[in-house]
């Protein structure tokens, strides 16, 4: 299980506890958690599709919440 240090989510894209809500999350082991609309298969570019692994999705989350202003 990974271990949440710190919500890093934008306020402005703060939505409150409920589903449907994008997030960032920096982990205790310094990777980050994001959480957004899973997008696959016709959806995706060939390029893209070829480079997600078994274990691995693709999320589209608003540009904001990686490069805040």
């Amino acid at each position: 299980m990974v271990e949440i240090k710190r919500n890093i989510t934008p306020a402005k894209l703060l939505c409150g506890m409920g589903p449907a809500c994008p997030a960032a999350y920096e982990l205790t082991d310094g990777s980050l958690l994001v959480v957004g609309k899973e997008i696959s298969g016709d959806e995706l570019p060939a390029d893209v599709r070829s480079r997600i692994a078994e274990n691995e999705t693709a999320v589209v989350i608003p540009a904001a919440l990686l490069k805040p202003q």
